[in-house]
């Protein structure tokens, strides 16, 4: 077989990767091995060489889909930017202009980046909107709806759900209401505390989401699922979606969820009073963030930690610590709530703990904007969730 012969064969493969949803992480990638991945680079290179546009922006697609499945987000990036670059040199027909714009959507929410996955996500609609892509508009609404959630603005975010919704009805879209239904029980319901809401709304699109989209998608659900059982008292539920997506992340080596995972087993165990356990499960989950985890968590994840110190009677400095390391998370890269729940987390301990002046300043500094920021969100501070 000659190279042109196999790289066509590769790329065959995952240009048939369509599907009905046109959002990157819902596309199931085939089974991939660094030689396949080598031979596209290599195929990329000589297309670019030899000036054949359409082509390199085909493989610069699949090297994006590889990558994102990978969770390599970085060389996703990377690819999805030059395929974009690529779809325009060669005059790429409206509906690949908008998947690269949506795929660099929502590589971009997955990084946190959101001041840049809202302007990604606000061209997928544009393009979509230009173009009569009717049912895409729908999936690039629940995009926006996601970022904005992200970033606290619940309102707004309804908004955008809710002409998803419209379309999707419009369009008789099955697959796309059941998005939408998914998309928002993980970030608004479950942002806003309105857990028997989301843990229905997953559990109605669990089974046909499963047969629709990626594993990547069903564990997310699961880890949903997890945290809304957990929450509302049924702890053997919990654990039964828990032990099934971590089956999912260790046969398929999705290993961006295993901070996640871990933090709600600590959360799990912590439950059952059990906050050794906890404290070397949250340990284990700091471990695995720079390995391939989601660093998203982190904010949530020390507060954990500083939760689980406090319950072990340890020093003032390691919760402080722990509270510090979750204030600095929230202000990087994560969700809005989750730096409100820092800052409100913080303010409450150093009040309780205080004895100079200079502290209890510092305590009611925190909870100042932490009320600003829930009160802001919709979220009064006695009712916020967390």
């Amino acid at each position: 077989m000659t190279d042109s012969t196999k790289h066509s064969q590769i790329l065959a493969a995952y240009i048939q990767v369509v599907g009905e949803c046109p959002i990157i992480a819902a596309l199931p990638i085939p089974p991939t091995s660094q030689e396949t991945v080598d031979s596209l680079q290599s195929a990329l290179t000589n297309a670019r060489n030899e000036r054949n546009w359409p082509e390199a922006a085909q493989i610069a697609n699949a090297l994006t889909m590889i990558y994102f499945d990978r969770f390599d987000l970085f060389m996703a990036r990377q690819q999805a930017a030059e395929s974009l670059e690529l779809q325009r040199v060669a005059g790429s027909t409206p509906i690949h202009i908008a998947r690269a714009f949506g795929n660099l959507a929502t590589i971009h929410h997955y990084m946190g980046d959101t001041p840049i996955a809202v302007n990604f996500t606000n061209e997928a609609i544009q393009v979509a909107i230009g173009a009569g892509l009717t049912l895409w508009q729908g999936y690039f609404w629940c995009s926006m709806g996601s970022v904005l959630c992200y970033t606290g603005k619940y309102s707004a975010a309804s908004d955008c759900f809710d002409q998803a919704r419209q379309i999707f009805i419009q369009e008789e879209s099955e697959l796309g209401v059941a998005w939408m239904h998914y998309r928002q029980a993980c970030e608004q319901d479950r942002d806003q505390g309105d857990n028997q809401r989301m843990v229905k709304r997953l559990q109605g699109v669990l089974a046909f989401l499963r047969e629709k989209t990626s594993p990547k998608i069903v564990i997310e659900i699961l880890l949903a699922l997890g945290e809304g059982s957990l929450l509302l008292g049924d702890a053997a539920k919990a654990n039964e979606h828990l032990l099934e997506a971590e089956h999912m992340i260790n046969v398929g080596k999705y290993y961006w969820y295993r901070p996640s995972l871990f933090m709600l087993q600590a959360r799990l165990v912590l439950h059952e009073n059990d906050s050794r356990l906890a404290a070397q499960i949250v340990y284990k989950a700091l471990g695995v963030v720079g390995d391939q985890g989601d660093p998203r968590v982190l904010s949530p994840m020390y507060r954990l930690l500083a939760m689980v110190l406090q319950q072990q009677h340890s020093d003032q400095d390691a919760v402080l610590n722990a509270l510090d390391r979750a204030l600095a998370a929230g202000r990087s890269r994560a969700r809005q709530l989750d730096l409100a729940l820092a800052l409100r987390e913080a303010g409450n301990y150093i009040k309780a703990t205080a004895i100079r002046p200079t502290a209890r300043a510092r305590s009611s500094g925190y909870l100042f904007e932490a009320e600003k920021m829930l009160v802001e969100m919709g979220l009064p501070i006695s009712k916020a969730p967390g």
